[in-house]
Order: C-alpha cells, then sequence, then structure tokens
C-alpha cells in the first residue's frame, strides 16, 4: 500500500512538472510572438513615417493648404478676392478656398520639377511682383507660362522650401503676425541687409486638402 502512494506521488509529481513545463513554454511562446509582434510593428511604423518624409507634393493636380512651420498661419488670398494683382497674406486657417492651392508640375528643367500654385477660390497663380527690390512682394496673378509662377519644393525636417524659379529667392515671410505678406528674398540678403529679421520663417507644410469647393 505504502508502495502505491509512493508512487501516486511520484506520478503526481511528475504530472505537475509536465504542467509547469508546458505552462513555461507557452508563456515563452507568448513573449516570443509580442516581441515579433511589436518588431514588426517598428518597422511598419517606421516605413510609413519614412513615406511621408519622402512624400513629394502630389503631381496630379491636389490642392494644399500651405502653413508656415513657424507662425502656423497659412497662406492665404485675402477677402477671397479674385484680382489680378492681389498680395498674398498668412492668415489664421478657416477651411476656405481662398486658403487652398493647387499644385501642379509645370516644367522639368535639370531633373528638377517645378510646379505652378493657384487658389482653388480665384484660379489665380502665385508670383512674384516685377521688381528689382532686394525683398519682393507675392501676388496672385493669372496663371502662364511666365518662370515666375514656377515653385521648386525642396523637403526639409519640418516641411518645404519653396524657391521662385525666376528670381532662385525663397518663400517666407518675415514675422510671425496675421496678415504678414508672403515675400521673396535670400538668406544671405536676410542676415546682411535686414538685421530684424534673423529668423527668416521659410519653411511651408503641406497639408492635402478636399477638393475646390466650386
Amino acid at each position: 500500500m505504502f508502495a502505491r502512494l509512493a508512487h501516486d506521488s511520484r506520478s503526481h509529481a511528475t504530472s505537475t512538472a509536465s504542467e509547469s513545463d508546458a505552462s513555461a513554454d507557452t508563456q515563452r511562446a507568448a513573449r516570443m510572438v509580442a516581441a515579433v509582434a511589436a518588431s514588426v510593428l517598428c518597422v511598419l511604423a517606421f516605413s510609413a513615417a519614412t513615406a511621408v518624409a519622402d512624400t513629394l507634393p502630389d503631381t496630379t493636380g491636389a490642392v494644399y493648404e500651405l502653413m508656415n512651420a513657424d507662425s502656423g498661419l497659412v497662406a492665404d488670398n485675402p477677402n477671397w478676392s479674385t484680382t489680378d494683382g492681389t498680395e498674398i497674406v498668412q492668415w489664421t486657417r478657416n477651411g476656405g478656398d481662398n486658403q487652398r492651392w493647387i499644385l501642379k508640375p509645370v516644367t522639368l528643367d535639370s531633373g528638377v520639377v517645378h510646379y505652378s500654385i493657384r487658389n482653388a477660390h480665384s484660379r489665380l497663380c502665385l508670383a512674384p511682383a516685377y521688381t528689382t527690390a532686394d525683398v519682393i512682394n507675392v501676388k496672385q496673378t493669372a496663371c502662364g507660362q511666365d518662370r515666375g509662377q514656377h515653385w521648386e519644393f525642396t523637403k526639409t525636417l519640418k516641411g518645404y522650401r519653396i524657391r521662385n524659379r525666376r528670381t532662385s529667392t525663397l518663400l517666407r515671410v518675415h514675422n510671425t503676425n496675421e496678415g504678414a505678406k508672403l515675400k521673396l528674398s535670400s538668406p544671405v540678403l536676410v542676415k546682411t541687409k535686414l538685421p530684424l529679421y534673423t529668423q527668416p520663417h521659410d519653411v511651408w507644410q503641406l497639408t492635402a486638402s478636399a477638393a475646390p469647393k466650386v
């Protein structure tokens, strides 16, 4: 009888140990699955972030809001103007077509794609005023083939720098105030001749927007 009890005790201990080992194996397997899943998610997240960061403006004529990375204000056609020559400003986002801009590729120069920037409300294109001044205001004007209506987008960590093809200068604002006019000026000029503007705000973030409300 005692031998039978001893045998049963050993069998129970063996069974308990086996169950414990199986449970430990299951836990280890679960941890491995979780670790693999986490790694896959990290890779997917990194790939997605890279894809977004490397994405250039849409080449099909999509609509964007252009937000200055420093001021948080967007490029605005003031008072919903349809007048040729209206100077463009920055303003608080309102979601209107006067703050929507259609980007469309127009030229390929030495491997560089240039875009026209057309206001979704006025259907006029962004261009610098014709002047030899060091700082040039930016206006909307009838769309055409003028090099002043061609813009190059260069990716940065915070958004894009937008360079005008005719003037070879960057689109920027010189302060963060609502209503400040969009301008073109070179970084060297800003530092040497315009000491008040030691931190030119020349980086723009593109936010895809809905189609124009026509």
